[in-house]
Protein backbone atom coordinates (compact mmCIF):
# COMPACT_ATOMS: atom_id res chain seq x y z
CA UNK A 1 0.00 0.00 0.00
CA UNK A 2 1.45 3.37 -1.00
CA UNK A 3 1.03 6.52 1.05
CA UNK A 4 0.22 9.88 -0.49
CA UNK A 5 2.96 12.12 0.87
CA UNK A 6 0.56 15.06 1.12
CA UNK A 7 -1.44 13.07 3.70
CA UNK A 8 1.51 13.35 6.11
CA UNK A 9 0.99 17.09 6.58
CA UNK A 10 -2.09 19.13 7.41
CA UNK A 11 -3.26 22.62 8.38
CA UNK A 12 -6.11 24.00 10.41
CA UNK A 13 -6.91 27.64 11.17
CA UNK A 14 -7.63 26.58 14.76
CA UNK A 15 -4.31 24.82 15.33
CA UNK A 16 -0.87 26.46 15.36
CA UNK A 17 -2.04 29.56 13.46
CA UNK A 18 -2.84 27.49 10.36
CA UNK A 19 0.81 26.60 9.88
CA UNK A 20 1.55 23.29 8.16
CA UNK A 21 2.14 20.53 10.68
CA UNK A 22 2.68 16.83 10.78
CA UNK A 23 -0.75 15.20 10.47
CA UNK A 24 -2.28 14.13 13.76
CA UNK A 25 0.25 16.10 15.82
CA UNK A 26 0.86 19.66 16.89
CA UNK A 27 4.42 19.61 15.53
CA UNK A 28 4.78 22.24 12.82
CA UNK A 29 7.02 22.22 9.79
CA UNK A 30 8.55 25.33 11.37
CA UNK A 31 9.61 23.33 14.44
CA UNK A 32 11.15 20.60 12.26
CA UNK A 33 12.89 23.33 10.24
CA UNK A 34 14.37 24.79 13.43
CA UNK A 35 15.79 21.42 14.47
CA UNK A 36 17.17 20.95 10.95
CA UNK A 37 18.79 24.42 11.02
CA UNK A 38 20.41 23.48 14.34
CA UNK A 39 22.17 20.65 12.50
CA UNK A 40 19.97 17.66 13.39
CA UNK A 41 19.36 14.96 10.81
CA UNK A 42 15.88 13.67 9.99
CA UNK A 43 16.69 10.52 11.95
CA UNK A 44 17.75 12.52 15.01
CA UNK A 45 14.60 14.63 14.83
CA UNK A 46 12.40 11.51 14.62
CA UNK A 47 14.22 9.99 17.61
CA UNK A 48 13.89 13.25 19.56
CA UNK A 49 10.11 13.21 19.26
CA UNK A 50 9.71 9.44 19.52
CA UNK A 51 6.19 9.29 18.10
CA UNK A 52 7.14 10.63 14.65
CA UNK A 53 8.07 8.37 11.79
CA UNK A 54 11.02 9.11 9.58
CA UNK A 55 8.57 9.54 6.67
CA UNK A 56 6.72 12.27 8.60
CA UNK A 57 9.95 14.12 9.33
CA UNK A 58 11.09 13.87 5.70
CA UNK A 59 7.69 15.12 4.52
CA UNK A 60 8.05 18.13 6.84
CA UNK A 61 11.61 18.72 5.63
CA UNK A 62 10.49 18.49 1.98
CA UNK A 63 7.83 21.13 2.65
CA UNK A 64 10.36 23.23 4.56
CA UNK A 65 12.89 23.15 1.71
CA UNK A 66 10.22 23.88 -0.92
CA UNK A 67 9.14 26.96 1.09
CA UNK A 68 12.36 27.74 2.91
CA UNK A 69 12.52 31.50 2.39
CA UNK A 70 8.99 32.03 3.70
CA UNK A 71 9.36 29.63 6.64
CA UNK A 72 12.79 30.97 7.66
CA UNK A 73 11.34 34.50 7.67
CA UNK A 74 8.47 33.33 9.90
CA UNK A 75 10.88 31.48 12.21
CA UNK A 76 13.03 34.61 12.53
CA UNK A 77 9.97 36.77 13.21
CA UNK A 78 8.69 34.31 15.83
CA UNK A 79 12.07 34.18 17.55
CA UNK A 80 12.41 37.93 17.49
CA UNK A 81 8.82 38.49 18.68
CA UNK A 82 9.23 36.09 21.58
CA UNK A 83 12.62 37.48 22.53
CA UNK A 84 11.41 41.07 22.16
CA UNK A 85 8.55 40.43 24.57
CA UNK A 86 10.69 38.61 27.14
CA UNK A 87 13.50 41.14 26.93
CA UNK A 88 11.10 44.08 27.10
CA UNK A 89 9.40 42.64 30.21
CA UNK A 90 12.76 42.04 31.91
CA UNK A 91 13.91 45.59 31.14
CA UNK A 92 10.63 47.11 32.34
CA UNK A 93 11.09 45.27 35.65
CA UNK A 94 14.38 47.14 35.93
CA UNK A 95 12.79 50.53 35.26
CA UNK A 96 13.67 50.90 31.57
CA UNK A 97 11.05 52.55 29.33
CA UNK A 98 10.80 50.02 26.50
CA UNK A 99 8.44 49.22 23.66
CA UNK A 100 8.50 46.72 20.80
CA UNK A 101 7.49 46.71 17.14
CA UNK A 102 4.58 44.42 18.03
CA UNK A 103 3.27 46.71 20.75
CA UNK A 104 3.49 49.69 18.41
CA UNK A 105 1.69 47.82 15.60
CA UNK A 106 4.76 47.99 13.37
CA UNK A 107 5.77 44.32 13.13
CA UNK A 108 5.43 44.26 9.34
CA UNK A 109 6.93 47.68 8.64
CA UNK A 110 10.17 48.30 6.76
CA UNK A 111 13.40 49.05 8.61
CA UNK A 112 13.44 52.69 7.56
CA UNK A 113 9.92 53.11 9.00
CA UNK A 114 11.10 51.64 12.31
CA UNK A 115 14.02 54.07 12.47
CA UNK A 116 11.80 57.03 11.56
CA UNK A 117 9.27 56.02 14.22
CA UNK A 118 11.93 55.50 16.91
CA UNK A 119 13.44 58.88 16.02
CA UNK A 120 10.06 60.63 16.24
CA UNK A 121 9.53 59.02 19.67
CA UNK A 122 13.05 59.92 20.84
CA UNK A 123 13.87 56.23 21.30
CA UNK A 124 17.07 54.34 20.66
CA UNK A 125 16.37 51.44 18.31
CA UNK A 126 17.66 47.94 19.12
CA UNK A 127 17.87 45.34 16.37
CA UNK A 128 19.58 42.15 15.29
CA UNK A 129 19.42 43.39 11.69
CA UNK A 130 22.99 44.67 11.67
CA UNK A 131 23.59 45.16 7.94
CA UNK A 132 20.36 47.04 7.18
CA UNK A 133 20.61 49.39 10.14
CA UNK A 134 24.29 50.13 9.50
CA UNK A 135 23.25 51.02 5.95
CA UNK A 136 20.41 53.23 7.22
CA UNK A 137 22.73 54.91 9.74
CA UNK A 138 25.13 55.71 6.88
CA UNK A 139 22.30 57.09 4.74
CA UNK A 140 21.06 59.26 7.60
CA UNK A 141 24.54 60.68 8.17
CA UNK A 142 25.15 61.37 4.44
CA UNK A 143 21.76 63.09 4.15
CA UNK A 144 22.22 65.12 7.34
CA UNK A 145 19.25 63.43 9.02
CA UNK A 146 19.14 62.77 12.75
CA UNK A 147 18.17 59.64 14.66
CA UNK A 148 18.00 58.92 18.38
CA UNK A 149 20.56 56.10 18.21
CA UNK A 150 20.84 52.47 17.17
CA UNK A 151 22.06 49.49 19.17
CA UNK A 152 22.88 46.38 17.15
CA UNK A 153 23.24 42.85 18.46
CA UNK A 154 23.53 39.28 17.30
CA UNK A 155 20.48 37.32 18.41
CA UNK A 156 22.07 33.88 18.21
CA UNK A 157 25.23 34.98 20.00
CA UNK A 158 23.87 35.94 23.42
CA UNK A 159 21.23 34.55 25.73
CA UNK A 160 18.32 36.73 26.76
CA UNK A 161 19.94 37.38 30.14
CA UNK A 162 23.24 38.35 28.54
CA UNK A 163 21.48 40.69 26.11
CA UNK A 164 19.70 42.34 29.02
CA UNK A 165 22.96 42.80 30.96
CA UNK A 166 24.67 44.28 27.90
CA UNK A 167 21.76 46.61 27.23
CA UNK A 168 21.64 47.79 30.83
CA UNK A 169 25.38 48.46 30.67
CA UNK A 170 24.97 50.66 27.57
CA UNK A 171 22.08 52.49 29.22
CA UNK A 172 24.23 53.06 32.32
CA UNK A 173 27.25 54.47 30.48
CA UNK A 174 25.75 56.32 27.49
CA UNK A 175 23.33 59.19 27.81
CA UNK A 176 20.52 59.76 25.32
CA UNK A 177 22.56 62.67 23.94
CA UNK A 178 25.60 60.44 23.43
CA UNK A 179 23.48 57.93 21.51
CA UNK A 180 22.04 60.49 19.09
CA UNK A 181 23.23 59.89 15.52
CA UNK A 182 25.42 57.04 16.73
CA UNK A 183 25.24 53.29 16.80
CA UNK A 184 26.59 50.83 19.33
CA UNK A 185 27.26 47.15 19.11
CA UNK A 186 26.28 44.85 21.95
CA UNK A 187 29.39 42.81 21.06
CA UNK A 188 31.70 45.75 21.77
CA UNK A 189 30.11 46.66 25.07
CA UNK A 190 27.84 44.86 27.47
CA UNK A 191 24.09 46.36 26.92
CA UNK A 192 20.66 46.92 24.32
CA UNK A 193 16.66 47.44 22.90
CA UNK A 194 14.22 50.19 21.99
CA UNK A 195 14.74 52.25 25.08
CA UNK A 196 13.59 55.80 25.61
Amino acid sequence: MSIDISSLLERSPKIRHNRPRIAGTGITVHRIGIWYKLGHSAEEIARRYGHLTIAQVYAALAYYHANREEIDAEIAADDEDAMDGDLARALRLRGVDVTTANLEGMANCADDEHLEYATAQGRVLYSFNVSDYLRLHGEYMREGKNHAGIILGQQQRYSLGEQMRRLLRIIAVKSAEEMQNNYSSSQAMPGNLTAG
